[in-house]
Formats: structure tokens, C-alpha cells, sequence
């Protein structure tokens, strides 16, 4: 999301990443399948379209005529071609991944911006035609409604009405992967798949903290420690993971275990704040602080 608000300079995280820590995962048990809930990607993808007005275009167009229309061009990548992605010439990918591209530069190479991994940086004219024959189409977004942009008011609005309170709850999720029978380091690798997925409280955390910026309330500040303390759990599993994975030490497992049980258990402390925003913080803030945005 980091690359929309790039693209669109103004636009604020209280819309960008509203409720995308929504998202919801579950495993086939005799496949280790892992599956993605898309109607709740969908659903927050469609409040922040509708309340800018955004709509997003494919085009087979070349990348250099999008760029001459002035457009902001997102090109659709398999990661497994993408040279600064941890998954390349490892793994394909299985959802999609957009890159931004922001320009091109005077020597051919292009100027490219992604936030999961992060980068800034030139990629070469070969590279980027080669990432785009491979994906097959071109995508763009096209912004219709500028007046919203930078609107404190409207989208301090949008985020009050529209956050959703659905429990975080990883605990069938853990049970069904450790039941499986499969060998403990392909549960690791399973584990360690969620590292993009376990990126999403980020999204959380970016609102809580912009509240925390936006109007000095202790509580909300105490909001972010949860939401750190919460997110440094997950990165805790999935470097764990991964340690265990190159060093192909399946007794990591055991170490881990602990782990998800503090993240499974601190996960109803996450719940009570996102619901205490939802039904306290944020129609206090509205009562007190939003004539300051008029």
C-alpha cells in the first residue's frame, strides 16, 4: 500500500489501510494448501477505491507510452524475476505483487518503487520488459476524485465509520498446520510463508500510530506498544522459521511452539483495542479534535 501513497502523495493511511489486517488465512490439512480469504481483500480494496475514486485499468499498452500519459504505471510481477526480491530464481508467485514505476531514466533503465521487500531503485530496460512479457498485461491506477485527497475531515470520517471489529484469531489456523502429518521442516516452510501475510498488522499499526500523531491521547499511544509488542511476536516465529530452514534443524519446531502460544494468547488484548477504537477512542476524538480539521 506504501506504493499507492506514493503514487498519490496525500492520501492517508486512515484510508489506505483501513481494516486490510482484516484478512483472514486458513490450511487444507491434507495438502498444507494454504488459502487467503479474497472477499475481505476485496472489501477494503473497494472502500479505498470508492472514497478516492480510483479505478484501476489494464492496458497492453508499453510501459513508455503509459508513462508519456503520465499515469501512475504498476507493472504486475511473478517475484520469481524480480532481481532485488527474496524469491528470486526461488519461488513464483502465488498472489499478485505490483511494482511501481515512476519514470524512465535518461540511460533506458527505469526508476522502480516497492515497499514488501522495500526498494528504490533503477532496473534495467531488459529486466523490466522481460518482467512485463512474462506477466501478460499491464496495470495502472487513474485517480478520478482529487477534492478527498488531504481531506483530514472526510477521511477521518471514513476511517470512524467504516473499521471493522472482526476478532483477530490465529489459534484453528496453528492447530490444524502443527496437526498436519508432514515433516516438522515443512511445517517451518509453511510457517515461514506467512512472512508477507504477518506484514498486514502493519496496516493497524500505521493507523494507530497516525492517531497518536494526528491527536496526543495517552491511550492511543499505549495502542501502539500492544500493536509493536503483537507485530515483534509474529517476526519472532517467521525469523525463527527461516533460521531453522537454512540450517535444515527440524528440532527449531519446539522453540517456536512457545512462541505461537504468546501469539495466540496476546491476540484477544488486539481484539479489545481494535474494538475500544472502534466504540471509544475514535467518536471521542470526533466529539473533541475533528473542528480542529474544518
Amino acid at each position: 500500500m506504501d506504493k499507492i501513497i506514493r503514487a498519490f502523495p496525500g492520501i492517508s493511511e486512515y484510508v489506505v489501510f483501513l481494516n486490510i489486517w482484516c484478512a483472514k488465512i486458513d490450511i487444507n490439512t491434507y495438502t498444507g494448501e494454504i488459502f487467503y480469504d479474497e472477499t475481505l481483500r476485496e472489501q477494503y480494496n473497494d472502500l479505498f477505491f470508492n472514497f478516492y475514486g480510483l479505478k484501476r485499468h489494464h492496458s497492453s499498452e508499453t510501459i513508455d507510452s503509459l508513462l508519456e500519459k503520465n499515469v501512475s504505471v504498476f507493472l504486475n510481477c511473478d517475484n520469481y524475476y524480480l532481481p532485488y526480491h527474496h524469491f528470486y530464481l526461488k519461488e513464483h508467485t502465488r498472489i499478485e505483487h505490483l511494482i511501481l514505476i515512476e519514470y524512465k531514466n535518461k540511460d533506458g533503465s527505469y526508476r522502480v518503487f516497492d515497499d514488501v521487500p522495500e526498494f528504490e531503485g533503477n532496473l534495467s530496460e531488459e529486466i523490466i520488459l522481460d518482467l512485463h512479457s512474462k506477466a501478460g498485461h499491464m496495470s495502472f491506477w487513474h485517480e478520478i476524485n482529487n477534492e478527498r485527497v488531504g481531506n483530514k475531515l472526510e477521511e477521518f470520517k471514513h476511517l470512524t465509520e467504516n473499521i471493522i471489529t472482526a476478532p483477530i484469531t490465529h489459534k484453528e489456523f496453528f492447530d490444524k498446520l502443527l496437526g498436519i502429518d508432514m515433516d516438522d521442516i515443512g511445517k517451518l516452510n509453511i510457517i515461514y510463508s506467512l512472512r508477507n501475510y504477518s506484514f498486514l498488522y502493519n496496516g493497524l499499526y500505521r493507523i494507530v500510530s497516525k492517531l497518536a500523531k494526528d491527536f496526543n491521547i495517552d491511550i492511543v499511544n499505549y495502542y501502539c506498544n500492544v500493536l509493536e509488542a503483537y507485530i515483534t511476536k509474529w517476526l519472532l516465529i517467521i525469523n525463527l522459521a527461516n533460521k531453522a530452514i537454512l540450517i535444515n534443524k527440524a528440532a527449531f519446531i519446539d522453540r517456536i511452539l512457545p512462541r505461537i502460544n504468546e501469539l495466540v494468547e496476546s491476540e484477544q488484548e488486539v481484539n479489545d483495542l481494535i474494538y475500544n477504537l472502534k466504540t471509544t477512542v475514535l467518536p471521542n476524538i470526533a466529539n473533541q479534535f475533528l473542528n480542529n480539521y474544518k
